[in-house]
C-alpha cells in the first residue's frame, strides 16, 4: 500500500487489453460494437484504421487455426484409412475428435488443459465412456504434434488431463451385501436352456447357440461364414483376418454339434448373421432373446458360461467333479459340477 495510505486504483480491462505490451486488445472486442472497439485500440493501435486492422489479422488467424485443425482432423483420418485399421477404430475416431473438434475448432493453439477438462466432465456417462474420449483427444495431440501442427517434442495441454473413475459403491446394509454375492457374470445351466428354448427367431437362434457354446466373441460371429464351421472335423476356424489375435481352431462341444444339426440345410449359406452388419445390432437382437426368455442380458456371460462349460467336460473325462453346490453357480462351478445337457 503507497505510504499516503490510499489504495493504488488499477487500470480499467480495456486500457489493460489496448496495452502495446500485450496486444490482447481481445478482451475489449467481447460485447462491444465496432465503435467501442476503435475508441479503446486508438490510442495503442493507431486510430480506427489500426482497430479494423486489428480485427481482420485476429479474424484471419482465428480461421487458420480452425482450418489447421480440420486439416489435421482430415490428416488424421486419412492416416487411419491407410492403415487400414477396424470399422470400429474409424467409427470412434469420427465420434470422440470429431465431436471435441466441432465443439472446440481452435483448440490446436493456446487451449489450456482445464478446458478439455472440463469438455471430459460435461460428457454424459460413466467414467470409462469419459476416458475412451480422453485416450482419443490424447492420440489426436499426439498425432498434430508428430506432424508439425503442434511443436515437437513440447507437452501438449492433452497429456495433462486427469482420468476418471467411478465412485466405488458403499455397502451400507446386508441386504446390500447379499445382493453383490448373487451371480451376475454367467448363466447357470437352466437359464442357458431358457435361453435356447426360445422361439421364433429362427435367423438369430444359431447365432447366440454358437457364441453360448463356443466362446466366438460378437465381433467373429458377425464376420463368419457358414463354411468356416467345419461340421465333419468337429472345428470352427477362425481365420487370421478375423480372429482378434490370431487364426484360432475352436473345438465343436457335442451339444453345439446336437443343435446345429438341427439348422436346415438352406440357411447353412452366407454370413451366419445374415441380417446383423456390426456387432452393435446383434447386441440389441441377443438382449431382445433375453427378454423373451424374462431374464436380463449380462455382458461377456455367454463367455464365461463357455469356459464353465468346457471345464464341466474336461473335468468329467477326468472323474474329477466337484461336489454339487448351488450357491456356487455365481463363479461357475454349478456347470463343473455336472455337465449341462442344454441341449
Amino acid at each position: 500500500m503507497p505510504a499516503s495510505g490510499r489504495r493504488r486504483r488499477r487500470r480499467p480491462p480495456e486500457i489493460a487489453s489496448a496495452c502495446p505490451r500485450d496486444g490482447a486488445i481481445h478482451r475489449a472486442a467481447g460485447g462491444r460494437d465496432l465503435p467501442a472497439l476503435c475508441r479503446i485500440a486508438a490510442p495503442a493501435q493507431g486510430g480506427n484504421a489500426g482497430a479494423g486492422r486489428w480485427l481482420q489479422e485476429r479474424s484471419r488467424q482465428r480461421s487458420a487455426r480452425r482450418r489447421g485443425q480440420q486439416s489435421c482432423l482430415r490428416r488424421m483420418h486419412r492416416r487411419l484409412k491407410k492403415r487400414e485399421v477396424g470399422a470400429y477404430h474409424m467409427r470412434d475416431t469420427k465420434r470422440y475428435v470429431g465431436g471435441f473438434v466441432e465443439k472446440h475448432p481452435s483448440a490446436l493453439g493456446k487451449f489450456p488443459t482445464e478446458k478439455i477438462d472440463g469438455y471430459l466432465a460435461g460428457l454424459g456417462g460413466r467414467a470409462i465412456n469419459k476416458n475412451h474420449h480422453r485416450d482419443a483427444i490424447v492420440g489426436y495431440y499426439n498425432f498434430a504434434r508428430n506432424k508439425g501442427y503442434q511443436l515437437f517434442g513440447q507437452p501438449h495441454a492433452a497429456e495433462r488431463t486427469t482420468e476418471f473413475r467411478d465412485p466405488r459403491k458403499k455397502i451400507t446394509s446386508e441386504a446390500q451385501a447379499l445382493e453383490l454375492m448373487q451371480p451376475n457374470d454367467i448363466y447357470t445351466p437352466e437359464e442357458g436352456r431358457k435361453l435356447l428354448a426360445v422361439t421364433g427367431e429362427t435367423l438369430l437362434m444359431p447365432t447366440l447357440e454358437i457364441k453360448m457354446l463356443s466362446g466366438v466373441r460378437m465381433e467373429e460371429i458377425v464376420r463368419r461364414w457358414w463354411v468356416m464351421l467345419a461340421e465333419k472335423e468337429g472345428l470352427i476356424r477362425i481365420p487370421d483376418a478375423m480372429g482378434k489375435i490370431d487364426a484360432q481352431r475352436v473345438p465343436i462341444l457335442p451339444t453345439l454339434a446336437r443343435r446345429l444339426k438341427r439348422t436346415s440345410a438352406e440357411q447353412k449359406h452366407d454370413r451366419i448373421a445374415v441380417d446383423w452388419t456390426i456387432a452393435n445390432f446383434l447386441y440389441h437382437a441377443w438382449k431382445r432373446v433375453c427378454k423373451k426368455a424374462v431374464m436380463s442380458y449380462r455382458i461377456n456371460a455367454f463367455r464365461n458360461s463357455y469356459f464353465a462349460y468346457r471345464l464341466a467336460i474336461l473335468g468329467s473325462d477326468k472323474g474329477a467333479l466337484l461336489p454339487v453346490d448351488p450357491a456356487a453357480a455365481g463363479n461357475g462351478q454349478a456347470w463343473a459340477c455336472q455337465p449341462p445337457e442344454i441341449g
